[in-house]
Formats: structure tokens, C-alpha cells, sequence
């Protein structure tokens, strides 16, 4: 198996222009107002902004619009700057603001509102707790011990574990109850007895049915939750209801069987941080894949820190990190232990938990991933339909990131499926439908797809760095749009890509900053913002797309030509400038251990079409002490560059640049 590349440095991007300068004048009559001066230094006294102005005023707390450099004193951007102000909260990139996300806020704590009537259960004295709505009971045998705890109350309780306990422990509660659970510094765990904990498990006297049911789990210190290797049980925390966790502690789950975190309805996380860990024998060989976590219905994260380590490497059953599934019939019955189908399916309507979900929001928080397979899923399928005529139940996984930090790793190598393995594709982030992503600083390092959707990616903000070392970094196999934020889409080589929807006319652009580069590159058909540019690292045409000639069935697309390798470019700094400039428009640096294709793409909103630009390669960035950096990409930059070799690149030309690849189906003779 061939070892991940892992990139360093990635790149940096940048939006700039020269400063104005002027005589300096000291005779301003009225310094807290604007000057109709046509030339003037900046006035320190200014409270106002000098419309007349053409450099800086230090003193100013308003932009100014006429301005053609920066104001040290802005506290907010001037719409006419073209470079950055080194006052302002948010970056001047071309217009563009990049979001910065906090990621995970330890200070910002969710807790549970009314602690004040809440029991309290120390595990290792169980058998003295009494309550009048909570009873405990013991049963253990030479293969397992669990401890059942049943909430016989009509309205909502709050309990309060600690201490350790050594096998399984249950709840069982009543439909439409909801119910409070602190978790202060409990371990549950043990070498002999399957070691578990599960919420709002169903029983004889109760009805199966929780959906609108809700756990709060509240973390206080560090709690611990290891599953057996020999275990029967397929979840090691599970909650057959709704979960919200809360809290500022640490609760540490370890699955050496199947599932670490399983839900059957929504889970979120406002705080607290959670681990995840699969840690299966590697001498093992089970017929089913591990996951990290699996929800059914939904996952939000809004705050707090999320990190998963699936690693297992177990050759034909490698681990998941977190996937949602969505709430059709037969995935729900396939996730419980035991599944009568009239308990959680309805003959006619599929699901009895609810219909239209199967989603992942981040809003914010620190998500840290780590697999063997896919990191991150949305994954219902409609192969996977429950059998009935009505699609109005079917799920819809979609992947919405609004926020936060996540930082994804897949290890595994992709493969088709064989007689004996199943298939495998470590992907990234993942979403059957639609993946949309407002903001966040996300950073993706897969072996298959880095971000991948079924029918549509929408990129309108965030910092995002995708690099797939054997396949696509953004792939969508329906439509893309483009139009805000930063992206830094790293392929393989032919036919894989940096940025891939198929074909061109899929592509929209309408803003921010995009780079692709790989063996081949969608361009925009649309645009309605900038423009682009397409070449190739090491300054030649861009190979196809060509229009196939007319033949049988029809003309066909032409398919990219092979850019080859850029591997002999890794570690070296790129930078987009205006024809003999010394100032880039945009610019980045290949990892060092970069083995992806050459073709490369950058869209960016102050790009003219048709106006010629110059690409500088193997060139030296000048970086200004201070400068805002994400990884290796500039955000609030001053410098310059220089040396390298030049060549000359128009705006607006994605095709004819080269010969055309191969006819596509049905296709004839490429021009």
C-alpha cells in the first residue's frame, strides 16, 4: 500500500495593490471633517473620511471610498481599497471577505438548565440508591453483567452518575419522557463483560416508539465508555432517541467491536468534547464495516470538539469515521439489535422515526477525523429505498457546513468491490445530495474524492483546502457553483482533477477565490463575476476539452487532455500578477511532497476576460511580517515577488487551448 501524502505547505493567496503617496500638508483648517484637498497626506486629527483623499488617513474610524491604499485606523474595510487596510477586523481580498471562524470555544459552555432535584447514583453503591422514580437492578451471568435503570416517571428527570462500573449499563424510560443524564467522571468498562452504555432503550411495559423522545447528556470531568472485543452489543454509547450533549468535560468512547457512538434519531453537540476511537484487533475479521459513529436521522455540531480515530486497517472491513444514513425502513431496522419490523417500520410509510432527514449541520466547533474509509457522510442512498411507491419518505442527506474547524484524514486505498472485500472509498466530506459550505476553515486530506456530492456543491464562503492524492479534490456529479471564500482543490493526475463536475456547462462561477489543480479542470461555463485562467504548471496550453466530431450517436465532448504529473513542481510557489508585475494577484505553494496532475485553474473576481496576465513559476513570495496566514495561504498580505520564469496567460479561454482529448460516447473525430 502505497503511503499518504500528507501536505505541509499548501499555498497562499493574495489580493493587492500599490499604496498611494503624496507631499505632506499641515494647513487643514478643520481637522474632524472631510477636505475637498485633491492631494493630501493623511490628517491624524480626521474623524470623518476625506472624500477627496487619493492616501491613507491614520486617524479616520469610517472607510473611505476614494481611497486607493490602505487606512492604518479603519475599523472596517473601504469598499474602494485594493489593498488591504491594516486596521480592518476583515480582509480586503478583491472584494471578497473571508470568514474566520473561532473553530471550538472551550468558554462558550452549554449546560442543563435545573440541576437542583437532580438524583444522584455513585455506580459502585448501586445497590443502596433509592427513588420513587428510578429503580436499579442488576443481572449477570458468565458471559455478561449489566446494570438496567428504569425511569417509571410520566414527566422529565435528571440523573447524576459517577463512579465506574464494570459491564453494561441500560436505561429504560417511558414514550414522551425526557431525561437529564450528567455523566461526572464515570467509567464504564470492563475485560470480562461487554462494556455499554445505552439510552432510552425500549421494554415490555413501555412502547418502543421514542422519536420525540430527548436525552441530555451533560459531561462534568472525564468520562470513559470501552466496548469488549468480544462484545455482542453493536454500540457502545447508543441512544435509540434523540441526543444533545452538553457540558465542559471529556467523554472518551472506544469501540473494539462495531460501533462507538450509535443514535437512532438527531444528535447534537452544543459543547463539550467527545473521542471517538475504533480500536478492532487487527487479527480480526468481521463481516461488517466499524464506524466511529452512526446516526440515523441527523447530526449537528454547534460548539465544542469533536475527534475520531478509525484506523483499524482491518484489510476488506476498514473503519468509518462519522455517517449519517437517513431514516428509511430497512437502514433503521439494519441499526437496531433487534428488529421487529412493526417496532421502528411501517409497511406504507417506511420509518416510523419521521421522514425528509438524514442531514449534517456544523455550525461550528473543532472536528478532527481520522479513518481508514470516509470521514464525514451524509450517505442514504436511494438504492437503499424501503419498498414502497411513495419517494415523499425518502431522506434527504444533505451536508451543510455553516462554521467551525475540521481537519479530515483518509488513509485507506481505494478499490472496486471484489469476491472477497468490499468496495472502498475514503472520501472526505461526503454528501449524497447537496454539500454546501458557507464558511469554516476545513482542510481535507483524502485518498479518494476530497469533497464529493451526489447532485450539487456549492462553495460561498470559508478558507478550504482539499488535496486527494488519488482521485478528485472537489467532485460533484451533478452541478457546482463557485461564488465565495477561498479554495485550494488539489487532484491526482489524469483522468482525476482538481475541481471535476462532469462536464463544463455544469460549472457556475459568481465569486471568490478558486484554484484547482490536477490532471484535468472543469472551467465555468458561467460566469458572473471575474474570470479565470487555465494553463498548466509548467506554462504549457492546457490539453482539450475538445468538441468531438459527429459519428455514430451523435457528437460526443471531447475529454481533457493529460497534463501529466506535477510532481517535478512540488514545493515550488506559483503566482498569478498583471503583465509585468511584481504584485500577485493570487498565489500558492505546492506541498513538498506533491504528486498530483499539473493543470491548473484560478478564478478570481478582479480577473477581466480577455485581458492577458502573467503566471510566474518557481518564483520567490516576499510575505510582510504580520500577515494573517491559514496554513500556508496569506490572507492579509503586503510583499512581493520575484524571479522564476514567466509565461503569458488570457482570461476567459477554457477551450482550444491545446489538442483535444478523446472523443466522448458516441463521439467522432477529435479537431
Amino acid at each position: 500500500m502505497k503511503k499518504f501524502l500528507v501536505p505541509v505547505a499548501i499555498a497562499a493567496l493574495i489580493f493587492l495593490a500599490a499604496c498611494g503617496s503624496s507631499k505632506k500638508e499641515s494647513n487643514d483648517s478643520d481637522p474632524t471633517t472631510p477636505d475637498g484637498d485633491a492631494i493630501e497626506n493623511p490628517d491624524s486629527g480626521d474623524t470623518a473620511p476625506d472624500t477627496g483623499d487619493t492616501a491613507p488617513d491614520t486617524g479616520d474610524t469610517a472607510p473611505d471610498g476614494g481611497d486607493t491604499a490602505p487606512d492604518g485606523g479603519d475599523t472596517a474595510p473601504d469598499t474602494g481599497d485594493t489593498a488591504p487596510d491594516g486596521g480592518d477586523t476583515a480582509p480586503d481580498l478583491d472584494g471578497e471577505t473571508i470568514q474566520d471562524d473561532p473553530g471550538y470555544d472551550p468558554e462558550e459552555i452549554t449546560t442543563i438548565e435545573e440541576t437542583e432535584n437532580c438524583a444522584e447514583l455513585n455506580l459502585p453503591d448501586f445497590a443502596g440508591f433509592t427513588n420513587d422514580n428510578i429503580s436499579v437492578a442488576e443481572a449477570a451471568d458468565t458471559e455478561s453483567k449489566e446494570l438496567t435503570i428504569t425511569i417509571s416517571s410520566t414527566e422529565k428527570v435528571c440523573l447524576k452518575l459517577s463512579g465506574s462500573y464494570d459491564g453494561g449499563i441500560k436505561f429504560k424510560n417511558k414514550k414522551d419522557v425526557d431525561v437529564d443524564l450528567i455523566l461526572n467522571a464515570v467509567t464504564i468498562t470492563s475485560e470480562n463483560f461487554p462494556g455499554y452504555l445505552k439510552l432510552n432503550t425500549s421494554n415490555e411495559a413501555f412502547t418502543a416508539d421514542y422519536k420525540n423522545n430527548t436525552y441530555t447528556v451533560q459531561l462534568e470531568g472525564d468520562s470513559t465508555i470501552t466496548g469488549a472485543a468480544n462484545s455482542g452489543s453493536k454500540k457502545v454509547f447508543g441512544c435509540q432517541a434523540n441526543l444533545t450533549v452538553v457540558g465542559s468535560g471529556t467523554l472518551t468512547v472506544t469501540a473494539k467491536y462495531k460501533t462507538g457512538i450509535g443514535v437512532d434519531d438527531v444528535m447534537t453537540i452544543k459543547s463539550g468534547v467527545i473521542n471517538v476511537n475504533v480500536e478492532r484487533p487487527s487479527e480480526m475479521t468481521w463481516t461488517d464495516k466499524a464506524f466511529a459513529m452512526k446516526i440515523t436521522n441527523g447530526f449537528v455540531m454547534d460548539n465544542g470538539k469533536l475527534t475520531i480515530k478509525a484506523t483499524d486497517n482491518i484489510d476488506g472491513f476498514e473503519a468509518r469515521g462519522l455517517k449519517v444514513d437517513g431514516q428509511d425502513c430497512l437502514l433503521t431496522c439494519e441499526m437496531e439489535e433487534t428488529c421487529v419490523g412493526g417496532e421502528v417500520c411501517d409497511a406504507t410509510n417506511g420509518s416510523t422515526y419521521g421522514q425528509g432527514k438524514g442531514y449534517i449541520i456544523i455550525n461550528g466547533g473543532e472536528i478532527n477525523v481520522e479513518s481508514d474509509a470516509k470521514a464525514i457522510t451524509a450517505g442514504w442512498d436511494i438504492e437503499e429505498d424501503f419498498t414502497n411507491s411513495d419517494a415523499s419518505d425518502n431522506p434527504t442527506p444533505d451536508l451543510t457546513i455553516n462554521g467551525g474547524k475540521i481537519t479530515l484524514k483518509t488513509v485507506g486505498t481505494p478499490r472496486d468491490e471484489t469476491a472477497t472485500k468490499a468496495s472502498l472509498s475514503p472520501e472526505g466530506l461526503e454528501a449524497k445530495n447537496k454539500l454546501v459550505i458557507n464558511g469554516g476553515e476545513i482542510r481535507v486530506y483524502s485518498t479518494d474524492d476530497a469533497i464529493q456530492a451526489g447532485n450539487h456543491v456549492e462553495i460561498a464562503g470559508g478558507k478550504i483546502i482539499a488535496y486527494a492524492s488519488k482521485n478528485d479534490a472537489v467532485d460533484s456529479n451533478g452541478t457546482m457553483l463557485l461564488k465565495g471564500g477561498l479554495l485550494i482543490a488539489m487532484g491526482a493526475t489524469a483522468p482525476e482533477g482538481g475541481i471535476d463536475a462532469d462536464m463544463s456547462s455544469n460549472v457556475t462561477y459568481e465569486g471568490g477565490i478558486m484554484i484547482g489543480i490536477g490532471g484535468s479542470n472543469n472551467y465555468p461555463q458561467t460566469v458572473n463575476a471575474g474570470s479565470f485562467v487555465m494553463t498548466s504548471l509548467d506554462g504549457s496550453t492546457q490539453g482539450g476539452p475538445g468538441q468531438g466530431g459527429p459519428g455514430q450517436g451523435g457528437p460526443g465532448q471531447g475529454g481533457p487532455g493529460d497534463m501529466g504529473s506535477g510532481a517535478a513542481y512540488a514545493g515550488k510557489t506559483f503566482a498569478l500578477t498583471e503583465t509585468d508585475g511584481t504584485r500577485a494577484i493570487a498565489a500558492f505553494k505546492l506541498p513538498a511532497d506533491f504528486a498530483g496532475g499539473k493543470s491548473l485553474i484560478i478564478m478570481a473576481p478582479s480577473l477581466v476576460k480577455d485581458t492577458v496576465y502573467q503566471l510566474n513559476a518557481d518564483t520567490t513570495l516576499t510575505v510582510a511580517e504580520g500577515s494573517e496566514l491559514f496554513d500556508d495561504i496569506v490572507l492579509n498580505y503586503d510583499g512581493t515577488i520575484s524571479g522564476g520564469t514567466a509565461i503569458s496567460v488570457t482570461a476567459g479561454q477554457g477551450i482550444n487551448q491545446g489538442p483535444g482529448g478523446p472523443g466522448g460516447p458516441g463521439g467522432g473525430q477529435q479537431p
